[in-house]
């Protein structure tokens, strides 16, 4: 038996007995990080998720003489192409004690999960994943974008601005053409109303399906997702607004107000709308993030016509380390296809990149 046999035969998906042996080794090999410490975090993430097919959670861990040394988890959800929806997941949380890194371990715990969904993407993964998930032959796609509209450059003369700004994009040279392009854009808004929303409903789910048709690859934001991501989100308090003009829903936008450094960042986190009503929805979220008094407002996406609307509304980019990847493991979808990068929608939002950092 070859030794890729010998691990592989160690590998299994988790099981309710795993509980305690999981977060045993979680201290070990995360002892300082909260986030993956917290078994309420836990269970949401792999527990409550609506789209998972398994009543399983979504892991498969790698066992040695009876402990866990390694395991990869994924966050399944439907991936609409065209007019279909394929089930596919997000790779996350791939990590391997360390007597047993380099040794072939990590790209036997990603198979695993490639083999369980039609179609596996990564996102924002570290060098040694990317090394890894490229000598794997995933597809390299279009890394997600970060844009960065500046309404305040005073923090940015506080502290490290040199530490600050490779966070955001040297944003003191920006914030002339933020501050001159807003100015073009007042009118059309007084008719958009913008309301918070405590619940999520099927209108929801129909404004989805409606708007949808713009975008040909991205991931199902019904209303049992949004409310398991964003409203039962036990770690990130997340603010979602519905645009309307008159009784029609224009948009909705989800935001979150955080600080880096010193610089109070609001956080378009997720988004949708028809394209041609991306800048109305812009410009009612520069009022509200204005009225909240942040200093920058950052967007990540993946989409080339939105990223050309926030270029002309005066968002300066960033260049972005996030790479997005994929493996295609579902009969009959056509790789040209689903490999056209100026098809794809994708926000700060999707894989858990706003809840991991």
């Amino acid at each position: 038996m070859s030794y890729s046999d010998l691990i592989k035969q160690n590998i299994s998906r988790y099981e309710e007995k795993d509980y305690a042996d999981m977060f045993s080794f979680y201290r070990e090999v995360w002892p300082d990080n909260q986030l993956h410490l917290d078994e309420k975090i836990w269970e949401w993430k792999f527990l409550q998720n609506p789209n998972n097919p398994d009543p399983s959670p979504p892991l498969w861990i790698y066992k040695r003489d009876g402990k866990i040394k390694g395991q990869i988890a994924s966050i399944p959800f439907l991936l609409k192409v065209k007019d279909r929806y394929i089930p596919a997941s997000w790779g996350i949380d791939l990590i391997v004690s360390e007597e047993y890194r380099m040794k072939g371990l990590g790209p036997l715990l990603a198979g695993k999960v490639c083999e369980n969904t039609g179609i596996f993407i990564a996102l924002g993964v570290t060098e040694d994943a990317y090394r890894m998930f490229r000598r794997m032959q995933l597809i390299e796609m279009k890394k997600l974008t970060r844009y960065v509209y500046v309404l305040n450059y005073k923090p940015y003369l506080k502290g490290n601005l040199r530490q600050i700004s490779s966070n955001l994009l040297s944003p003191f040279v920006h914030f002339i053409k933020s501050a001159g392009s807003a100015g073009k854009r007042r009118a059309g808004i007084n008719n958009i109303t913008m309301e918070k929303l405590d619940g999520l409903d099927d209108r929801i789910t129909v404004f989805w399906e409606k708007v949808s048709v713009d975008y040909d690859f991205a991931a199902r934001r019904d209303a049992s997702y949004l409310t398991w991501r964003y409203l039962k989100n036990p770690y990130r308090k997340y603010d979602i607004f519905e645009l309307r003009l008159d009784r029609e829903m224009l948009a909705y936008c989800i935001t979150r107000i955080d600080y880096e450094k010193n610089v109070r960042v609001g956080y378009i986190v997720d988004f949708l709308a028809k394209k041609k009503d991306i800048n109305t929805m812009l410009l009612r979220a520069l009022k509200y993030f204005k009225e909240m008094k942040v200093d920058s407002i950052v967007c990540d996406v993946i989409n080339r016509d939105i990223e050309e609307t926030l270029t002309e509304f005066g968002f300066s980019e960033r260049e972005s380390a996030r790479d997005l990847m994929l493996k295609i493991n579902r009969p009959g979808v056509d790789a040209s296809l689903i490999t056209e990068k100026n098809n794809w929608f994708v926000t700060r939002g999707d894989s858990d990149m706003d809840y991991t950092g």
